[in-house]
């Protein structure tokens, strides 16, 4: 009966193997998924700033083209006050001379001309600005976040596996039985032995 001591503690060994592999396998999927879980929520998370981001780069482009339009506006009131008040104080200079004619409707002429390429340049400048914010606009887009990759389980061993670990154990220990007895070790199991 010594013969069972090794094959019984063999295929202890292949059981409990089994049933660590079995709990190694249950918790490495519990870890993986729980890292999937929390990349997913990362991701999420991502693409909300991102989002966040994108909006104010569009806000700040938009309420900077709105500042250019202003400005663009206000440099040309500038020069058509400064040319209504050169024209006007030229009108009284050239009255309190005594001044008139050709002289005279070319100095308010320059006046005129120096208004127009004032607001010429106001308004080639706004648009140089607005086509570059135009292109900004148009190029902006939130980052790109791509997907979380999914989890590797690990496939726990089967009652295949077991039952091929015990079947080995039980070899295994005639084995052993006959390397200990030099007997044959089926004669283990004739009866009346």
């Amino acid at each position: 009966m010594l013969w069972a001591i090794p094959m019984a503690l063999q295929i202890v060994g292949s059981v409990a193997g089994h049933m660590g592999q079995k709990q190694a396998a249950k918790d490495y999927n519990r870890i993986a998924a729980a890292n999937y879980r929390d990349e997913v929520a990362y991701r999420e998370a991502l693409k909300a700033y991102n989002q966040r981001v994108f909006e104010s780069n569009r806000s700040q482009l938009l309420l900077r083209m709105q500042e250019e339009q202003v400005s663009a506006a206000y440099l040309i009131e500038d020069a058509a006050r400064q040319a209504a008040k050169a024209k006007a104080a030229q009108t009284v200079r050239a009255g309190e001379s005594g001044l008139s004619g050709r002289a005279v409707d070319m100095v308010l002429g320059d006046i005129m001309r120096q208004r127009g390429e004032a607001t010429t340049m106001a308004l080639m400048n706004l648009d140089a600005t607005q086509r570059q914010i135009t292109s900004q606009l148009q190029g902006l887009a939130p980052e790109p976040v791509g997907p979380a990759a999914r989890p590797v389980y690990q496939r726990s061993p089967g009652a295949l596996s077991l039952i091929g670990d015990i079947g080995s154990s039980l070899i295994g220990g005639m084995h052993a039985y006959h390397q200990w007895t030099g007997k044959n070790p089926l004669e283990i199991f004739k009866l009346g032995s």
